[in-house]
């Protein structure tokens, strides 16, 4: 009843004038009814939401921007739909009646896979209104008589003029090009694969990433190149990429080249090239990594991605997705990379600058602000790493120091921290990890441990070497100083 009421409160704002933003701001997070996640994930599902007249690109990062910048932007009316079927569906899936624990552990289900299928979701909207003149039902044509997400991936929908023929929306595709409108099955289905995410869909093609060398994304990468058939089989219609060959756990190349940096795929949005035997994709594919400066097609032949990218290449608006991307490495004093070994492993590493990289970028881009703060550059690589991770190595060889921020106290599953270089201090958040059993600060200019590091449940050891640390506050009963291996041995 309290959730209706404010629903009924937000209606009567907006009335006012008030901004959306606002409106759910004040009654939505600010009362407590969902987190700060929460709250800036759905409104990113928001697919009409501008800033300064332009509809929001695709790489506009909701969960890391400041909430300042949130409210310049102008949601639509899609957004009282979402808060409302996440707070207050009118049915989901359940056995049980609404009050029962067993009820309130399937909404906390339903309200999960709300999160985790939040770009799906945003891709139905859209559909939803490109669809709207053909729904089948008229009062499906008010997005408010759609109790929840699942059902509106099944509104019955025309595909053709033949109004006895109805298609879920989630299959319905309209695709107008020079002919007039055709009507196909939605081929970007069969993009949404486990292990990949799906950066954005535009009017000719499909950009697809791979970004976690863990079994998913292994699984992604054979599914996206064809299982290699191409090798072995010229008419199959796949690929020939060496990341793709069917091997458990990833072939030996997909996990050199992830522990890099992500794979990036483009497919067109229409089967006019044919489709692959295995795999059902559309025949032409490319695929592009960065670090190792390989743009593929089909056939594994070198692409000229950069001319590509530029005005009347076939991924023109693509350019701005890839800017930070092609950034990394390049500016005056370098960058941080993420790579990711498994899903339990990360590494953060300081890549200096490369001179090819650098002109690269300058010439699709233009010139590069070399005003570089390393704290932010460090920060924004930590919000890339997984928080599930256990294990996490740091290392940054050239002199350079910064106080490690607060945020590292929010990966609670580390058990191995390490520090080669950069750590100029450490946050007394350090001390919410307590499955950390090793900490490692090689080569630092850190001078104090915090106290509670010593008391944290699963520690064994403190290895310093390389970096003078003052004598710890703790009584000298808690740890033993091995003075040869520079090593604190937890008692």
């Amino acid at each position: 009843m309290k959730t209706l009421n404010i629903l009924r409160k937000i209606l009567l704002e907006q009335n006012e004038q008030k901004s959306r933003f606002q409106v759910f701001y004040e009654n939505v997070l600010e009362k407590g009814l969902v987190s700060e996640t929460e709250f800036r994930q759905l409104l990113s599902i928001d697919p009409e939401a501008q800033k300064d007249g332009q509809t929001i690109s695709s790489d506009f990062n909701f969960l890391k921007a400041p909430m300042k910048e949130l409210a310049k932007i102008k949601f639509s009316g899609f957004l009282n739909w979402i808060f409302k079927v996440y707070l207050k569906p009118t049915h989901i899936e359940t056995e049980f009646k609404k009050g029962t624990e067993e009820y309130d552990a399937d909404l906390k289900e339903y309200r999960r896979l709300m999160m985790e299928d939040s770009q799906a979701i945003k891709n139905l909207l859209l559909k939803y209104k490109r669809a709207k003149e053909r729904i089948a039902d008229p009062k499906l044509k008010d997005i408010n008589n759609i109790g929840n997400f699942e059902d509106l991936a099944m509104v019955p929908v025309y595909p053709t003029t033949d109004k006895n023929v109805t298609v879920p929306l989630i299959r319905f595709s309209k695709n107008v090009d020079k002919g007039g409108t055709k009507d196909i099955e939605d081929i970007t289905d069969k993009f949404d694969y486990p292990g990949s995410k799906i950066l954005k869909i535009g009017s000719k093609y499909s950009l697809i990433t791979i970004d976690n060398g863990d079994n998913a994304g292994a699984a992604a990468a054979q599914y996206f190149g064809g299982y290699n058939l191409l090798a072995t089989d010229p008419s199959s219609k796949e690929t020939n990429w060496c990341t793709s060959p069917e091997v458990p756990g990833g072939s030996h190349n997909f996990k050199y080249y992830l522990s890099q940096g992500p794979l990036f795929i483009f497919i067109p949005n229409d089967t006019s090239s044919g489709v692959g035997k295995r795999s059902g994709l559309p025949a032409e594919r490319y695929q592009v990594h960065l670090p190792s400066n390989q743009f593929k097609d089909s056939g594994n032949v070198t692409i000229d991605f950069e001319k590509e990218l530029m005005p009347g290449g076939k991924f023109e608006e693509f350019k701005e997705v890839f800017k930070k991307y092609f950034q990394k490495g390049v500016q005056g004093g370098g960058n941080f990379v993420v790579s990711t070994n498994s899903t339990n492993e990360a590494t953060i590493t300081f890549q200096s600058p490369n001179a090819s990289a650098r002109a690269k970028f300058e010439r699709i881009y233009g010139k590069i602000d070399d005003n570089i703060s390393y704290p932010n550059l460090f920060f924004e690589a930590l919000t890339d790493v997984n928080k599930s991770v256990t294990s996490l190595l740091v290392q940054c060889e050239p002199q350079i120091f910064i106080p490690i921020p607060e945020e590292i106290g929010q990966f609670t599953n580390l058990k191995f921290l390490t520090f080669i270089g950069l750590a100029q201090s450490l946050p007394e958040s350090i001390c919410n990890l307590n499955e950390l059993s090793a900490l490692v600060l090689k080569n630092c200019e850190v001078k104090v441990i915090p106290d509670c590091v010593f008391d944290l449940p699963n520690m064994s050891m403190i290895a310093v070497p390389g970096t003078d640390i003052e004598k710890p506050g703790v009584s000298e009963d808690k740890y033993f100083y091995n003075e040869k291996s520079k090593q604190y041995i937890i008692a």
